[in-house]
């Protein structure tokens, strides 16, 4: 994983409804660092120091987690979706 997404997805960083405490934006502007000064790797997870002061820490399983392939349905399309759109005459909503 890199560093810019972990800065991303500090799970520190997020509400427990999973909300940032922090604005996207300035992660990607670079008003917060996504560099790492330092690392320390112990039993239960990793601590990272970024270039900006700030701290972040990661436990082993979310990593793990993470770092795992997602499973990806993929859906061609046909025309069978036709059948599940409503139907409405153009006139039923349009104004004169």
């Amino acid at each position: 994983l890199k560093p810019f997404w972990l800065r991303l997805h500090d799970p520190s960083s997020s509400t427990k409804n999973q909300q940032r405490l922090f604005e996207m934006s300035k992660v990607i502007d670079g008003t917060l660092s996504s560099e790492v000064t330092n690392l320390t790797s112990g039993s239960d997870g990793v601590c990272i120091n970024w270039s900006d002061g700030a701290k972040s820490y990661y436990d082993w399983n979310w990593l793990a987690k993470q770092a795992k392939p997602k499973e990806v349905h993929q859906h061609f399309w046909d025309g069978s979706f036709q059948q599940k759109l409503p139907w409405m005459e153009y006139d039923a909503f349009s104004t004169s």
